[in-house]
């Protein structure tokens, strides 16, 4: 995953402030978190940003999906970033058919204070060791869900001994591991449309700062790739419930 740091733009005259906020933000999220995407960068608009991805209608949908949930983690980095330099953030998720390349596009809206918990996940973002353990993984998962809920997305967790055994045949045979004392997670999209692979983006983006925010590590160990050929058979997978990415989450370690 590749954040391009608006080098070739004039995005924010006037803002120096935000142009120094998103920077360090997309620094944060700049390493890959899975396998299989593509190049996906931000680019300045008038009033706001827009959310870009190296792909087109001869892109497989192999690549396309993976690159659509990596550049939906970066677009929630990008929108905390807006919040902190003091602008309320519009999003409009936008993929289709006839624009593949165009992923969203992330307005200013009037100057305003950031929220608590905009404050809270952005440090998380760019001081990701800062913050003492809080609670345990599983007391933790509920406070998770919820996270993943308010980006449109859904989650399923290992707190059942049966859904922890299905998520560990599936990262056996895709050569991963997860440790003992971690819970297992499963986000994933409530339809199979190119705009639900931004939605679960976000999610995983937002439950792994919230996650950091109470002293836990979180780990993506496999994505859409991985998990094309059998998600199915994963916990939470059903009629328009599409798993995304499995992850770990338990104390630093």
């Amino acid at each position: 995953m590749t954040a391009q740091q608006l080098s070739h733009t004039q995005p924010f005259t006037g803002a120096p402030p935000l142009t120094a906020t998103l920077t360090r933000a997309l620094t944060a999220v700049s390493v890959p978190i899975f396998a299989g995407a593509v190049r996906w960068w931000v680019a300045g608009t008038k009033g706001g940003i827009e959310l870009r991805a190296a792909l087109s209608g001869t892109v497989p949908a192999s690549v396309q999906r993976p690159t659509r949930v990596a550049a939906g983690s970066g677009l929630l980095a990008a929108r905390l970033a807006v919040a902190v330099a003091g602008y309320r953030p519009f999003t409009t998720v936008l993929p289709d058919h006839r624009r593949p390349g165009l992923l969203a596009v992330l307005r200013l809206g009037a100057l305003g204070e950031p929220t608590p918990t905009e404050r809270a996940l952005f440090g998380a973002l760019v001081r990701p060791a800062a913050a003492p353990a809080r609670m345990a993984a599983a007391a933790a998962v509920p406070l998770l869900r919820r996270a993943v809920d308010t980006e449109g997305a859904w989650l399923r967790s290992s707190l059942d001994p049966a859904d922890r055994a299905r998520m560990e045949a599936m990262l056996a045979e895709v050569g991963g591991d997860a440790s003992p004392d971690a819970q297992l997670l499963v986000v994933g999209s409530h339809h199979d449309l190119p705009a639900a692979d931004l939605r679960a983006g976000l999610a995983v983006r937002r439950l792994l700062l919230c996650a950091a925010a109470f002293g836990l590590v979180g780990d993506v160990l496999a994505g859409p790739r991985e998990l094309a050929r059998r998600r199915r058979e994963l916990p939470g997978a059903g009629p328009g419930l599409i798993p995304q990415v499995l992850l770990q989450v338990g104390p630093a370690g």
